[in-house]
């Protein structure tokens, strides 16, 4: 199953910015835009996305899977 996130709507609504995230995991802000906007997530966007928002990565995982789920292909 491929599930694609709205993580840009994640990362409007809970205020996060998309920079500091970049910078955080090694990534160019352009190549961070590019998978947001592509709806996929690596383990180390996951992870620091969790540890700024003080929550598990399967906390994160779940809110995803309930609230911002843009695809789900089986």
């Amino acid at each position: 199953m491929i599930i694609k996130y709205d993580l840009n709507k994640f990362f409007k609504e809970n205020k996060l910015v998309k920079t500091k995230f970049a910078k955080r995991i090694g990534m160019s802000k352009q190549l961070f835009n590019y998978y947001l906007n592509k709806g996929d997530i690596s383990l180390s966007m996951l992870v620091a996305i969790a540890e700024e928002l003080n929550i598990t990565p399967q906390k994160l995982t779940k809110i995803l899977n309930n609230d911002y789920i843009k695809i789900k292909i089986w």
